[in-house]
C-alpha cells in the first residue's frame, strides 16, 4: 500500500510539473490539470487509509487504485508527447 502512496505521490507531482510548463487552455495544461486534480484526490484518499490502518484496503480495492493510477499516467504521457 506505502508503494501505490509513493506512486501516487510522484505522478502528482509530474502532472504538477506539466501543468506548470503547458500553456493554459492548451491540449497539455488541461490534460495534466485533470491528471492533478485525480491524483490529488487519489493521494489523499490513499494516504488517510494508510494512516487509519496499512492493512485495511483489501487487495481489490488496491487492484482499482493501481488502475485508476495507471490510466491517469496513460492519458498525461499520450497528452505530453511532444515534450
Amino acid at each position: 500500500m506505502r508503494t501505490l502512496v509513493t506512486d501516487t505521490l510522484a505522478a502528482w507531482r509530474q502532472a504538477e510539473r506539466v501543468l506548470a510548463q503547458s500553456e493554459i487552455g492548451s491540449a497539455d495544461y488541461e490534460a495534466a490539470r485533470l491528471a492533478a486534480m485525480e491524483l490529488r484526490d487519489l493521494y489523499q484518499r490513499l494516504a488517510a487509509q494508510t494512516d487509519l490502518d496499512p492493512a485495511a484496503e483489501s487487495p481489490a480495492e488496491e487492484g482499482a487504485e493501481r488502475a485508476t493510477l495507471k490510466r491517469v499516467r496513460a492519458d498525461l504521457d499520450l497528452d505530453t508527447t511532444d515534450r
